[in-house]
């Protein structure tokens, strides 16, 4: 990694011997831009080094095909990994677009600002299906994080999200819902009051923290409850920030402080 930059997001390729890193960087103009290195997981050493010239996030899919999806304002393109090739998509909002989805067999992102569509790029943006799916309601959704999945219940994607309010985040407007991949019909919601951080599957089970410092399990087919969890360390409370999966009833937690957690689902974290 370029020993100028701050890494922001990771993903590992299907190898599991590569990670392509988004890395931010700042000259001496205090102009910020990108660059996506590939980063050999054994010796940390750089592979590949693919520039962008503005700010942007990184989208990635699970044969390990990338875009750049730019973040400036009034740019909104959206350039297929090393090929450069460039799919206007529209602007990029902080709050209104964020949607980093793992093992998605397309590249995902959000389009739009009130009425947001899920869309899939490759070489031109095809509509999937609206984020929101009660017309009813006229909320208008912010995007999150999740992951696709494909079980005995059908592909589909988990991700959560928040419903926006000007009053800010209310009690039960926070989200985690399954919706069929690629129709996007829903078959659950488990609400929350705060909102998620990082979510994660393992087989019959969907992982998900939240910035109150909780985790919760639930299970993927139709949501119920398996476990929650207040993450404390030396009985102080812990803000994660990621998580990831590391084997059955095992997860990884990254928190706000710092620090690296190891945490197993035991039958003391289930609810009664």
């Amino acid at each position: 990694m370029p020993a100028d930059g701050i890494g922001c997001q990771v993903a590992v390729l299907p190898d599991e011997r590569t990670a392509l890193a988004l890395t931010s960087l700042v000259d001496g103009r205090a102009r910020e831009s990108s660059v996506v290195v590939a980063v050999d997981l054994e010796d940390g050493t750089v592979r590949e080094t693919h520039p962008a010239t503005a700010p942007a996030i990184l989208v990635s899919r699970a044969d390990g095909r990338w875009a750049l999806r730019t973040t400036a304002t009034g740019d909104g393109k959206v350039t297929l990994g090393a090929r450069q090739r460039i799919v206007a998509l529209g602007r990029y909002d902080l709050f209104n677009h964020y949607f980093d989805i793992r093992y998605a067999p397309d590249l995902l992102f959000l389009q739009g600002v009130r009425d947001k569509w899920v869309v899939a790029v490759d070489g031109r943006a095809r509509r999937l299906f609206p984020l929101e799916w009660d017309e009813s309601r006229g909320g208008r959704l912010f995007g999150g994080c999740g992951a696709y999945l494909s079980d005995r219940a059908g592909p589909a994607l988990v991700h959560s999200g928040t419903i926006h309010d000007g009053a800010g985040l209310l009690a039960g407007n926070s989200f985690v819902a399954r919706r069929a991949y690629p129709t996007g019909g829903l078959a659950w919601v488990f609400t929350a009051d705060h909102q998620a951080t990082a979510l994660d599957v393992d087989g019959d089970l969907v992982y998900v923290t939240f910035n109150s410092g909780e985790l919760v399990v639930l299970r993927a087919t139709d949501g119920a409850v398996q476990a929650r969890q207040q993450l404390r360390v030396n009985g102080h409370r812990v803000v994660p920030l990621s998580l990831a999966c590391a084997g059955t009833g095992r997860v990884v937690i990254g928190t706000l402080d710092g620090r690296v957690l190891d945490c197993s689902i035991t039958a003391s974290t289930r609810p009664d």
